[in-house]
């Protein structure tokens, strides 16, 4: 049976008429995309802001009723909070409270030579104090398409994955949009200094390589500047990859309601392009010292104490490593903030994630290289897989865990062929599992399953042509033959 997602969209009609015929678009474009490779439809639900001549007819009622049966909800606002858009809220928030449903999403148009109503000032206030509510800002209405397209992915079902490539927004392999003008990303101002670096330099080859140097320093100079577009195309996408990974972060913690404080104030900060502000909203002593005052009074909500701390310390580190040019110290100071929240993840068991994330990292560092550190955080996380399977969300979970451990015990340890052996078995598993085998998302788990060492060449080519032959049941484009034929290239090299 086809899933049938509704997205309510609600604002002022005088000042958003173009802006609304773009999202309407969107939705219906990525619809068509869902319905053809997902069986789900997403159905966009517009209503009108009236004028009091229509008021009489309360046709208005009908608005509501689209909204209590929506899933999502996105306000968006201008210069003023009208009164049947703020009625609407108050619908969706009425229906969130009973049912869970519809999420809400709120966001306001950067106000620039424009004056605002006061209604405006008042209902951000509302949201802020009255009800904890986030709100964002945008300047491009392609922010708002990129949250819809985040919050999909927080519903409960089989989305593929979003990424981040060359400056687009791609989904299972295909592209979305541009991320050009999406708030975190066009306010990035390292992130635009790099790019207007690129095509300066992009500009500089293709004149001089029209004019053929000849002397040997051109030559020399030309080289250097085609490796440095090299080194800064790899820059670019690291940095795009590390905000939209803050990205996904806001818009799964707005969709659970799992924001703190400072959170709320350093994802505003951090949608405007203000890195250092948002890491200020951050302070790594307030945000412990709260927590053991939490902890010391035997809050009955200390759970949610931890959680808040340990998100805290967590979006901080993804600010942190935005910083490209990361030095040994910056280095450090990430590592301090990840080990004064281990213990607090360990003892509750909750945000699992950070503790895998912070093994990878001290498994990749080259500043630091602190062997039994790794292999304890390995060793806790590997403890909390075995008691609870259900935090096994990833391909590479549980396979990247047993396999450091293995990698750093003595060589004669008898445990090690135990961990590699149950590396490989947590692969086996999860592809066993996957819940739709016909996606381009789950040709490239096999593909990247293929490509662990542990494995026998046998089960690599296996796994490749299980690959092809979800590949080839796929709608034709380049990317699926590209990746079609690097799996026929591979399986030629494991046969000799």
């Amino acid at each position: 049976m086809k899933n049938v997602i509704k997205i309510f969209l609600a604002s002022s009609i005088v000042e958003f008429a173009n802006e609304r015929m773009a999202i309407e678009n969107f939705i219906r474009n990525i619809s068509d995309k869902f319905e053809e490779n997902y069986d789900v439809k997403i159905q966009p639900l517009l209503c009108e802001n009236f004028d009091d001549a229509y008021s009489k007819i309360r046709k208005q009622e009908e608005y509501n009723e689209k909204i209590r049966n929506s899933d999502l909800c996105f306000f968006i606002f201008f210069t003023k909070a009208g009164e049947y858009t703020r009625e609407e809220f108050e619908v969706a928030r009425k229906k969130f409270e009973e049912t869970g449903k519809p999420k809400i999403y709120t966001y306001f148009k950067v106000i620039k030579d424009e004056t605002a109503e006061q209604s405006l000032y008042d209902f951000m206030n509302e949201l802020d104090k009255k009800f904890g509510h986030y709100y964002g800002t945008f300047e491009h209405i392609d922010t708002v398409k990129m949250r819809i397209l985040l919050s999909l992915s927080n519903m409960e079902m089989d989305f593929p994955e979003i990424k981040v490539q060359n400056g687009e927004c791609v989904v299972d392999g295909k592209s979305i949009m541009s991320i050009n003008n999406v708030s975190e990303f066009a306010n990035n101002s390292r992130l635009k200094s790099m790019e207007i670096e690129l095509k300066k330099l992009e500009s500089y080859v293709r004149k001089a390589e029209s004019e053929a140097p000849k002397e040997t320093d051109d030559i020399n100079e030309l080289e250097h500047a085609k490796n440095k577009i090299r080194t800064l195309k790899e820059s670019i996408s690291v940095l795009q990859e590390r905000i939209f990974k803050v990205s996904v972060d806001m818009s799964c913690d707005k969709a659970f309601n799992k924001m703190s404080e400072r959170q709320k104030r350093a994802y505003r900060l951090f949608e405007q392009g203000d890195l250092y502000g948002a890491i200020n909203e951050l302070p790594s002593e307030e945000i412990m010292a709260d927590f053991i005052r939490a902890e010391q009074m035997y809050l009955s909500a200390i759970e949610d104490e931890a959680r808040k701390c340990i998100k805290d310390q967590l979006l901080a580190i993804r600010l942190m490593e935005q910083n490209i040019e990361i030095s040994s110290a910056a280095e450090q100071k990430i590592i301090e903030r990840y080990k004064l929240i281990v213990p607090i993840i360990k003892k509750y068991k909750i945000e699992i994630d950070g503790l895998y994330d912070y093994m990878m990292l001290l498994d990749n560092n080259i500043f630091v290289d602190d062997k039994d550190e790794l292999l304890r955080i390995a060793k806790d996380l590997f403890e909390i897989y075995i008691e609870n399977p259900s935090y096994r969300t990833s391909l590479f979970g549980m396979y990247d865990t047993c396999n450091i451990i293995a990698e750093n015990l003595n060589k004669d340890d008898p445990e090690i062929d135990y961990y590699t052996s149950l590396a490989v078995q947590s692969l086996d598993e999860f592809l066993e599992n996957a819940a739709d085998k016909n996606s381009f998302s789950y040709a490239l788990d096999c593909m990247r399953a293929a490509e662990v060492p542990q494995i026998s060449d046998e089960k690599s080519i296996h796994l490749y042509e299980k690959a092809i032959s979800v590949l080839e049941k796929l709608k034709a484009s380049s990317d699926v033959k590209e990746q079609i034929a690097f799996c026929k290239n591979q399986i030629r090299l494991l046969l000799g």
